[in-house]
């Protein structure tokens, strides 16, 4: 259970499945906390990075 205040990490995966690289690869992150950008990501390959913030009250909701 998160509950406010508490880190929360997320990990974060840019994914290249096509064939050709790719370059100036920008994640966007409403919260901007967990934007990120890659000069390339080559073909068939994946940058992966983590990031962590606090949770406020309303973030996350428990499902039953």
């Amino acid at each position: 259970m998160v509950r406010a205040g508490d880190d929360v990490t997320f990990t974060v995966t840019a994914r290249n499945t096509g064939d050709v690289p790719l370059t100036a690869v920008s994640v966007v992150d409403e919260q901007a906390t967990c934007a990120n950008k890659f000069e390339t990501v080559a073909a068939g390959t994946a940058k992966t990075y983590t990031c962590t913030r606090k949770a406020s009250d309303d973030d996350f909701e428990q499902a039953l």
